[in-house]
């Protein structure tokens, strides 16, 4: 079965109620799909981004911030599928066949370090296509730890 934003929000939700303290305020939601039109929404911000084909989760990724770009928020990351030509964006020729919009999920920066657990939450539970096994043989403990040691060190 493909996965969707049904099971995309499920997903989300369920890592949430393990992982969200009531203490940390509201709940990060996804933001309505993003075809290419106006500003990438929660460009600034750190968090995550699911890129879609058509109705299917096809990626799942993290933007903590690497870039310089935003601080290399969402919208830094997102822009290597993307181009803007003509004042309008679109997907870039390798990606034009199937990406057909975006979402995605801001973290409040005292919280960003969580994205990088629901990246892999969500690659574990939906194994969206281009997320690719060697992607998934990558995520260790050891992995997700260094990346946090990496973010706390940038921010």
């Amino acid at each position: 079965m493909k996965p969707t934003i049904i099971e995309l929000e499920k997903y989300t939700n369920e890592f949430f109620d393990i992982y969200w303290k009531t203490e940390f305020g509201e709940r990060p939601t996804w933001s309505d799909e993003w075809q290419f039109r106006n500003e990438v929404p929660n460009r600034k911000e750190k968090g995550c981004y699911a890129l879609f084909d058509s109705e299917e989760v096809s990626y799942v990724g993290k933007a903590v911030g690497r870039g310089k770009l935003d601080d290399g928020g969402i919208g830094q990351r997102v822009s290597d599928y993307w181009k803007k030509g003509n004042d309008q964006y679109a997907p870039t020729e390798k990606n034009k066949t199937w990406l057909t919009s975006i979402r995605t999920i801001p973290f409040p920066s005292e919280h960003f370090y969580l994205a990088l657990a629901l990246e892999v939450f969500l690659i574990r539970k939906l194994s969206p296509r281009r997320n690719t096994s060697d992607k998934l043989s990558e995520v260790t403990s050891d992995t997700i730890l260094g990346d946090i040691s990496i973010a706390r060190n940038e921010h």
